[in-house]
């Protein structure tokens, strides 16, 4: 009996020692298949971003047309944001509107031409959407994009609410009447002219700020720029806040 328990207690340890042996053959399997799946995407991760920051970048263009469901005299915001890139927004007299979008990217190398990946990227991170009272357009950010520039064109029959943002470039903005004005941007000026405004917020950094027009209430502030402000004759008093390092500030009478 010593010897049947013995000889079963002994082939019960061979057989666990064989499943044990399976179990971590199977284990160091996945392991080794998880590191090599692990060290592809940190290698991936490392190598991208130096490929695109030594390969020649490309400019992609986009124009977006749309028509406005706006009645004349309404008040319509209008917002637009990017980054790297300057924002002209200028009235027409068509009723739609016109977007012209000049991007810098630097797509990764793939299966797609480098002008087919530049647009696919520019489609994926710019959006333009129209509400009832409302155009929105904004870039967002992304690895392989180094920023857009937008030159819009807006029919001249509204009344606007324009919030512009922006970093290294210029914004100009002509022409509009506006009930509320807001430009922020860095490493570029801000050209205002002929503008019809209640209220005009504008900041920038190693920038001019020049404006030209009626404004009610005008905050400028700026560093290392200088700031030049043409007003036009209105009736009852305009409030001008303008502040400036390393800058001349200017208030003329037209």
């Amino acid at each position: 009996i010593r010897e049947t328990v013995e000889s079963a207690v002994k082939s019960t340890d061979q057989a666990i020692g064989r499943m044990q042996r399976e179990v971590k053959g199977r284990r160091h399997s996945a392991e080794s298949g998880s590191e090599d799946t692990s060290a592809a995407h940190l290698a991936k991760a490392i190598i991208e971003p130096f490929q695109r920051m030594f390969s020649p970048g490309i400019t992609v263009e986009k124009v977006v047309d749309g028509s406005l469901p706006w009645e004349a005299g309404k008040k319509v915001d209008v917002e637009l944001s990017t980054w790297n890139g300057r924002i002209v927004v200028e009235p027409w007299d068509e009723p739609g509107f016109r977007v012209n979008v000049t991007a810098n990217v630097n797509p990764a190398a793939g299966s797609q031409t480098p002008s087919e990946a530049g647009k696919a990227l520019l489609d994926e991170l710019f959006t333009c959407d129209v509400g009832d009272d409302s155009l929105k357009i904004k870039l967002t950010h992304g690895r392989a994009m180094s920023g857009a520039s937008f030159t819009v064109k807006l029919p001249g029959k509204f009344l606007y609410d324009m919030d512009l943002e922006t970093k290294n470039g210029r914004v100009s903005l002509s022409g509009f009447e506006c009930r509320m004005i807001r430009v922020e941007t860095s490493n570029g000026r801000i050209d205002l002219d002929n503008a019809h405004t209640v209220i005009a917020e504008l900041e920038t950094s190693n920038g001019r700020i020049n404006v030209s027009g009626v404004t009610q209430r005008l905050s400028a502030r700026t560093s290392n720029g200088g700031i030049t402000v043409i007003p036009r004759k209105i009736a009852g008093e305009s409030q001008y806040e303008l502040i400036t390092s390393n800058g001349a500030i200017e208030v003329q009478v037209a």
